[in-house]
């Protein structure tokens, strides 16, 4: 072999292992993910029991005695005018069934609280 290729490989390996001995404690602690900077996520919301949302309408509303009829359901087009039909009993006078997410509720007229649910 000649000098220069002799001086090119040692430089080569010297400069190698120079590089790997350069700063071992640089990256010990290193674990993919700067902590410092970074902050854990915010716990998700619950989603709001009365949403008017349009990605809501899928979600099961859960109803119960004494609660109150949310806004979306107040229209006439949730009022059941056949209760015979669906097996519900007489509605008291100044109450009213609604028909809201597949369950039957009776609904007082003066201040929309639920007081049954079917």
């Amino acid at each position: 072999m000649n000098l220069s290729m002799k001086m090119t490989l040692a430089a080569l390996a010297l400069g190698i292992s120079a590089t790997s001995m350069a700063a071992p404690n640089d990256w010990n602690q290193y674990r993919g993910v700067d902590h410092h900077y970074h902050q854990a996520p915010p716990p998700p919301k619950a989603p709001s029991k009365w949403s008017n949302s349009h990605y809501d309408q899928d979600r099961y509303t859960n109803f119960r005695k004494g609660d109150r009829l949310p806004y979306q359901y107040r229209d006439n087009r949730y009022y059941v005018s056949n209760w015979r039909n669906s097996r519900l009993s007489v509605p008291p006078r100044g109450y009213h069934w609604v028909r809201a997410d597949g369950r039957y509720l009776l609904v007082s007229s003066s201040n929309h609280r639920i007081y049954a649910v079917r």
